[in-house]
């Protein structure tokens, strides 16, 4: 390796070694890792002499609207000057006097991508952990999109999309001071994706509005755009969001055979009724939903079919357990413990049969099925513990037609191009779009 190469060296996130890799590049080069999913981990790029050179935060937001998380990373920007790297080095041992320095920059209220230019120098631990409440600064000409947000059913928030492919929501005290700033930002609407005018009243339009004047419902029936760019569409105007949990993006179940080795992807019987929501696929639990309904004489609860969602905040973490930051949002979601074992995430097929069967349970997916195979290992080594059958919860059981979760999340990438071609998912598809948005 020559004198200017660099090492790019994917570390952790709060001390939790991750799924990284080191790759090679010239210096000026656009420089990729072997991981599809970084959520404010650390990007170490160091000299063949081991000098950090850079230090990146990287959000796993980056990956929005497109970006594929293969992908070089470029453009990251928000620069921290070495001037304040050094005044949190100098600073860092008196921990109150750091607590002091975090309250008065103000923490964020999402994860910021941040870089720091640290020539030849070194960086501690202590640190890394004390700059994650900084504040971050954005360039007007950076922004390439506005999106109204609810925050806890409140609209009372913006979601901000930058040129770098990241995204930073913000919460406010209420909906006219939303109407103040969005009047303050860049008049770029919501980008130039959705066929729509950049103007302030489209950044500020309902979920309704944004579909009805959207060209993509049309972009799509033409086959323009896969099933996977609408299902983000809706996602993103219905204001679902990977900055805040309790609004995750939704994804379906669209493969019903978790069992066969071999899948045959031309028989209509391995895919879902995507006409129905999950709780109506089972008959007879349909059925049970139906009569509860009906013969419901409670005076102070109304009427309700399902007594839980498809999705929450607890569902994603669930799904994501194994990597971080997920392990440590679910950690402190549970009081520091992991859940009982039969109650976690272990197994796909076992996830399947109790979204038909439990009448407790009708969870859909999430985008992360169809494009990070890392979430169904447990490369951390988390002791999850140990179900009731004796069975050791560690990597998630794979179908027998996947026998790696690469080829698990290939073949979901498969069924969901080949789903704009095959008529009868489609058809079945094109209804499902309008149930849960």
């Amino acid at each position: 390796m020559a004198g200017n190469d660099l090492i790019v060296e994917c570390v952790t996130y709060r001390g939790v070694v991750l799924s990284g890799a080191w790759v090679g590049g010239r210096m000026g080069d656009s420089l990729s890792i072997n991981t599809a999913y970084i959520s404010q981990w650390q990007l170490l790029i160091r000299n063949t002499n081991r000098q950090i050179l850079q230090l990146k935060f990287l959000d796993y937001t980056w990956l929005r609207r497109g970006f594929h998380p293969y992908d070089p990373i470029r453009d990251l920007s928000a620069v921290i000057n070495s001037s304040m790297l050094k005044l949190l080095h100098d600073t860092s041992p008196d921990r109150g006097k750091m607590r002091k320095i975090n309250r008065r920059a103000g923490p964020s209220h999402m994860p910021l991508v941040r870089e720091f230019a640290v020539a030849n120098g070194s960086v501690t631990g202590a640190i890394l952990a004390y700059t994650e409440g900084l504040h971050g600064k954005w360039q007007f000409t950076e922004i390439r999109a506005v999106f109204s947000r609810r925050y806890l059913l409140q609209n009372t928030a913006l979601e901000v999309f930058m040129a770098n492919r990241t995204a930073v929501m913000f919460n406010f005290p209420d909906a006219a001071t939303v109407k103040k700033v969005v009047h303050c930002l860049p008049r770029v609407g919501v980008g130039t994706n959705f066929g729509l005018p950049q103007t302030r009243r489209i950044s500020l339009a309902t979920p309704k509005q944004l579909y009805k004047a959207s060209n993509m419902t049309q972009r799509w029936q033409r086959r323009e755009i896969s099933n996977f760019e609408y299902l983000m569409f809706l996602n993103t105007i219905s204001g679902r969001t990977f900055n805040d949990l309790n609004q995750y993006p939704v994804f379906p179940w669209v493969i019903t055979n978790y069992d066969s080795e071999e899948l045959d992807l031309t028989l209509p019987s391995n895919y879902r009724d995507l006409s129905k929501p999950i709780g109506a696929l089972n008959p007879k639990r349909a059925a049970f939903f139906s009569e509860r309904f009906e013969s419901w004489e409670d005076e102070q609860v109304p009427k309700f079919h399902y007594g839980t969602h498809y999705s929450t905040s607890s569902f994603t973490q669930m799904w994501l357990l194994r990597i971080e930051p997920f392990t440590t949002f679910f950690l402190n979601f549970q009081g520091g413990k992991f859940d009982h074992a039969d109650r976690t995430f272990s197994s796909v097929s076992r996830a399947w049969r109790n979204c038909q069967r439990d009448t407790s349970d009708v969870k859909e997916l999430i985008p992360e099925f169809y494009y990070l195979p890392e979430m169904f290992v447990n490369s951390n080594n988390y002791n999850l513990g140990v179900m009731d059958d004796g069975t050791v919860v560690s990597d998630v059981e794979l179908p027998p037609w996947a026998k790696t979760p690469e080829e698990f999340v290939r073949i979901n990438r498969l069924v969901r191009s080949l789903s704009v071609s095959i008529s009868f998912l489609s058809r079945s598809l094109s209804i499902f779009l309008y149930l849960p948005y």
